[in-house]
């Protein structure tokens, strides 16, 4: 059909600063969205990169969830480790960018799992003038993990969410009935 043409629309970010200042972006034609928190948001993500795990299977596991992306590289060579994580950002960001989207490279770190006893190698890895720092602990499928493998972390990230759910518990014991409560 001609005379058609795809809908664009534009947006921008404005910031209001104790609503003296106001701060705004430039306004971009948005061509490809989805509204953020939507119920199909996550799957079509993961429709839209099912694919990446085809480009870089032959080295690594690729873990696709919801909006996570995780790559997993089994090194049992201590000597050149930096290569395969060096050729799996490669890999990721020329898929990425084939496909029209924009690797965070500011979100990405690089964890090494392996018992408390091994000597620890520091990876210092650089991808397109980036510096990707190495961490040493990480949130995988919403559980909370350390390079060592241990519950520590995750344990002492959920006492803190349920010890702030029970002072809130505790101070509405007297206010609330039990049923509400």
């Amino acid at each position: 059909m001609t005379g058609l043409s795809p809908i664009y629309t534009k947006e921008r970010v404005n910031i209001n600063v104790n609503n003296v200042q106001n701060y705004s972006s430039t306004w971009v034609i948005v061509k490809r969205r989805v509204p953020q928190g939507s119920v199909l948001g996550p799957l079509l993500f993961i429709i839209r990169i099912k694919d990446l795990p085809r480009h870089i299977n032959h080295f690594s596991n690729v873990v696709l969830f919801a909006h996570d992306t995780s790559i997993l590289i089994t090194e049992k060579n201590y000597e050149n480790p930096n290569q395969n994580i060096r050729f799996s950002l490669d890999c990721t960001s020329s898929w990425f960018k084939a496909n029209q989207l924009l690797l965070n490279l500011m979100t990405t770190n690089i964890i090494q799992f392996s018992p408390s006893h091994f000597l620890h190698l520091q990876f210092i890895t650089r991808h397109n003038s980036t510096t990707i720092s190495e961490a040493t602990e990480t949130k995988f499928l919403g559980v909370q993990i350390d390079s060592h493998l241990n519950w520590k972390c995750h344990i002492d990230c959920i006492l803190t969410k349920l010890s702030t759910a029970c002072f809130v518990i505790r101070r509405l014991f007297y206010v609330l009935n039990l049923e509400t409560l």
